[in-house]
């Protein structure tokens, strides 16, 4: 198992700017609110005080929701028969004779686009995550062509 590149993946060079940041913010706290009035109102009468302390709950796990900080700095790791994602704290990786989902995001607003590459189905990428390289990566097309070379050997 051979080491091809090494990449140092920072916020920045992912595209997770502080202005994407804060749109997720406001986004994830209008949605959070949202449920929780829905909540309270299905279940019990609304008061000025529930909406209080509501919007307080809403900022709180909105702000949990678009913490960006755990996810980086990584380094992706791209060897000869495996894709590694490693933090200090954590290590995610995908081999070559596991490639089930090759997918690319361009249009949600809320993330950066890039690659996720993952052993999993669409569920279980969304339940278990994936290795995730981001677009702006100096090599990206060469990533994600071998990630695809992967999957087309894995399901033939």
């Amino acid at each position: 198992m051979g080491i091809l590149k090494t990449y140092h993946v920072t916020a920045e060079l992912a595209g997770c700017s502080r202005k994407r940041t804060l749109w997720n913010f406001l986004f994830a706290v209008a949605l959070f609110m949202a449920l929780e009035f829905l909540w309270r109102r299905a279940w019990h009468n609304l008061t000025g005080r529930d909406v209080f302390w509501g919007l307080i709950e809403a900022i709180f796990f909105a702000a949990l929701a678009v913490s960006r900080d755990p996810m980086f700095p990584y380094d992706l790791i791209v060897f000869d028969d495996a894709i590694v994602s490693e933090r200090s704290w954590f290590k995610r990786s995908v081999r070559k004779d596991e490639v089930r989902t090759v997918s690319e995001s361009f249009r949600n607003p809320l993330n950066p686009p890039g690659l996720q590459i993952s052993k999993y189905g669409s569920l279980g990428t969304f339940l278990w995550g994936c290795v995730w390289v981001p677009k702006a990566l100096p090599d990206y097309e060469y990533v994600k062509n071998l990630a695809l070379t992967w999957k087309a050997e894995h399901h033939t």
